[in-house]
């Protein structure tokens, strides 16, 4: 286009849009982030996994018209570590219900 001072190279991505390799990177730190904070606390550790989850989706839906792989595994590693952090959150969650009943944990002749 003539007038425009700066060409934009062929495939670049639009500006409202982060690339990929990003979306991998924030998956694979708030999938990290998640496991330990949904083995703290269940009630707000969730929001790591699913924060994870969601940017390796988004990134992997974007990574799959480009021809450019080496993102993938970021993505992928961001998706296992918040689908394990929300298991474990899941898990954090039951021993929770389970530790209200009353008689659950007692042992018979020990008082």
């Amino acid at each position: 286009m003539p007038g425009t001072p700066y060409a934009q190279a062929g495939g670049a991505q639009s500006p409202g849009t982060p690339a990929p390799q990003i979306l991998g990177i924030v998956s694979i730190v708030f999938g990290i982030v998640g496991i330990p904070a949904s083995c703290c606390c269940w009630f707000i550790g969730w929001i790591f996994p699913v924060a994870a989850l969601v940017a390796a989706v988004v990134g992997l839906t974007q990574a799959r018209g480009a021809e450019d792989s080496r993102h993938r595994p970021l993505l992928i590693a961001g998706a296992v570590l918040g689908g394990t952090g929300l298991l474990l959150v899941a898990a954090a969650f039951v021993a929770g219900l389970l530790g209200t009943i009353p008689g659950l944990y007692d042992v018979p002749g020990d008082y």
